[in-house]
Parts: C-alpha cells; sequence; structure tokens
C-alpha cells in the first residue's frame, strides 16, 4: 500500500527533529573541512600578515554545513528528477557528505579571487634576481 504525499510528508515531518539537521550539518562540516585541507594544498603562501588561505579554508567549513542541509531539502523538494526517496538514514548522511562536498562549485569563484590576491601580493614582495655571486642584480 502507497501512502498518498500529504500522508507522507507528515510521516517526515514528525520523523525529522532538529538533532537530524544537526547530524546533516556536521556531515556537511566534516566533507568541506576535506575538502579545504585539500584545497590548501594547491593554494601557495604568502609572506603578508593576512592568512588569506586560512580564511578561504574557514569560508567553506559554513558553506559546506550549508549546502549539505539546502541539498536535502531540494531532494525531498523533488527537484532532482530521480532523487526524492531519501529511504534511510545512511542515505541522508551520504548525501548529506556529497553535498557538503560539493560547496567548492560554489566557493570557487571566491578560491579564484584569493589566489588573485596573492598572486598581486607576492608580485610586489618578489626577492630581486640574484646574479652568479649572490649579488642583487642592477636594475
Amino acid at each position: 500500500m502507497s501512502e498518498s504525499r500529504p500522508e507522507l510528508d507528515e510521516r517526515n515531518r514528525k520523523a525529522a527533529t532538529w538533532p537530524d539537521y544537526i547530524v546533516v550539518e556536521v556531515a556537511g562540516l566534516i566533507a568541506a573541512g576535506v575538502a579545504s585541507t585539500s584545497a590548501l594544498r594547491h593554494i601557495r603562501g604568502t609572506t603578508t600578515a593576512h592568512a588569506i588561505p586560512v580564511a578561504l579554508a574557514l569560508l567553506k567549513l559554513p558553506m559546506g554545513a550549508l549546502t549539505a542541509v539546502l541539498g536535502l531539502l531540494l531532494m525531498r523538494g523533488g527537484f532532482v528528477p530521480g532523487l526524492s526517496a531519501l529511504d534511510s538514514s545512511a542515505q541522508i548522511v551520504a548525501w548529506a557528505v556529497i553535498f557538503g562536498y560539493s560547496q567548492e562549485l560554489f566557493t570557487k569563484f571566491v578560491d579564484r579571487q584569493g589566489q588573485a590576491v596573492l598572486e598581486g601580493v607576492r608580485g610586489s614582495t618578489d626577492p630581486l634576481p640574484l646574479t652568479r655571486q649572490g649579488t642583487v642584480a642592477p636594475m
């Protein structure tokens, strides 16, 4: 016997509680943490006092939690064809991890801007070229 849509919505409303949302957000946060640590490996450092790469990594953590919750809400709302049924808690957590990691799609523009800032800073603070004798080359 199949349940009608209003009965299913009411059953899901009673089943989903705030701790469930927290679990989804933590799963998204952990996935975003993994993504941000892998992204930090590719960002070159800077000698300035501003920790741009760390700030970019910290931005990804709340974005991962947010995309995990919003992604599951979009799935539940039927916006992703064929993926509207979330049958088990394991499926929900797995999709939360996938959506949490997918915040990389949303933060890619911010990463590019941060890298451009680092390149600009690096360009103005590059050391002067050395000659073979180890002295600074004349300009």
